[in-house]
């Protein structure tokens, strides 16, 4: 499957920024799944797909309106429990009342009728079923995307939340620089199973952030666990080093155009001081 910046494809995108802020939500949407029924609406290339199952889901459908990515999905992650099905987020093949959990990320701002959108997942959703469902942040998400029909301000997305669902809570997700301490045993694993507490180290204002990540339903909502994904990548840290050297060696007169260089090179970190936040 071709890579067009806008889908995220592991084998393509590993050892990038989008790799993390993928995977950062599909890890959030990981600790309510076990034992459920779970729709993912625009799976993509199904890695996250494959991943809920993986948690503990029942069984899982894994739907997206490309054929590329179904098939891509049913070569690569499709096994028991696991179906990938051809169809519009706007208009899902499935009768009412049927899934105890839909997630969709990033799916929303790429739609025209984003209302009918929410009413379709909370008529295929059980009763007191949850909703988990990620957007852009309007207000300092880079603009230009041609993906996407409609961003949302955080306001605009709790709106929309509220018409459909009694209860909803707002989380709020960000890239940030980070720096780890592990042992050499955990360096060679893809998921380090670690503990981050009290490591926020500055304040940053909810609408700042990157993305909204939003949990809903019309029963009590659980109580979500926050999530924290640390990426290395050599590449990424060689170019801005050599940034930063330069920057050094230059004088205060070049101080603006390094802040240009590296906003350009990593926009995603523009709002920082950025925070971590728990993981368990």
């Amino acid at each position: 499957m071709k890579f067009t910046g806008e889908r995220m494809i592991p084998e393509f995108n590993r050892e990038n920024l989008i790799y993390a802020e993928h995977m950062a939500r599909y890890f959030f949407a990981g600790q309510f799944v076990a034992a459920k029924d779970v729709l993912d609406v625009a799976s993509g290339s199904g890695y996250g797909t494959r991943y809920l199952l993986n948690k503990g889901a029942a069984k899982i459908v894994g739907v997206d309106n490309s054929r590329e990515a179904i098939k891509y999905s049913q070569e690569k992650y499709q096994t028991s429990g696991i179906k990938f099905i051809l169809a519009d987020a706007a208009k899902l093949p499935f009768e009412d009342d049927i899934f105890d959990i839909v997630v969709s990320f990033e799916t929303i701002e790429h739609l025209d009728d984003q209302g009918k959108f929410l009413r379709e997942i909370k008529r295929v959703l059980r009763k007191d079923g949850l909703l988990i469902i990620s957007t852009p942040n309007v207000l300092v998400f880079p603009k230009g995307n041609t993906f996407h029909k409609k961003e949302l301000t955080p306001f605009e997305f709790i709106s929309l939340l509220s018409k459909n669902f009694r209860h909803h809570s707002i989380n709020y997700q960000h890239s940030i620089l980070s720096s780890y301490v592990f042992g050499e045993k955990n360096l060679a694993c893809d998921h380090i199973p670690a503990r981050f507490e009290n490591v926020k180290l500055s304040p940053i204002p909810p609408d700042k952030n990157m993305y909204l990540v939003a949990i809903a339903s019309d029963g009590c909502l659980p109580e979500p666990i926050s999530d924290l994904v640390v990426l290395h990548n050599d590449d990424e840290i060689a170019s801005l080093n050599r940034q930063i050297e330069y920057f050094r060696n230059t004088g205060f007169g070049k101080i603006a155009g390094f802040i240009h260089r590296f906003r350009k090179r990593m926009p995603i970190i523009k709002n920082l001081p950025g925070y971590f936040s728990k993981h368990k």
